[in-house]
């Protein structure tokens, strides 16, 4: 119960942070997945594509921003199809074969 209550404080306190301070970095959903396996796997990841957006950000002002941001879209559309084909690919085969295809993971373990 006590570490629900943390949580809770802690998400109640970065949305006023964030609703009332524009520099914060810190989502409040940050708090809710804290201890779930897809965070601690992709975690890393989420923390360099904020360390990217800042270092563009700031040195590159709004101009370098916005003409990096379609990359960035690439890349995350690129990590959907990414996910989308094998699953696709294992429809179609589930549906000429009639078996069961081999498990995708999204997320490695």
């Amino acid at each position: 119960m006590t570490m629900a209550l943390v949580g809770l404080g802690l998400v109640l306190v970065c949305t006023a942070a964030r609703l009332r301070c524009p520099w914060w970095p810190l989502h409040p959903l940050l708090f809710v997945s804290w201890a779930s396996t897809p965070l601690r796997l992709m975690g890393p990841s989420y923390l360099l594509g904020w360390l990217v957006k800042a270092l563009i950000a700031k040195y590159g002002g709004s101009t370098l921003y916005n003409r990096v941001k379609p990359i960035m879209i690439g890349i995350i559309a690129g990590e959907l199809l990414g996910a989308l084909f094998p699953t696709l690919f294992g429809a179609v085969y589930y549906i000429l074969t009639g078996r069961q295809p081999m498990m995708f993971n999204v997320i490695p373990g």
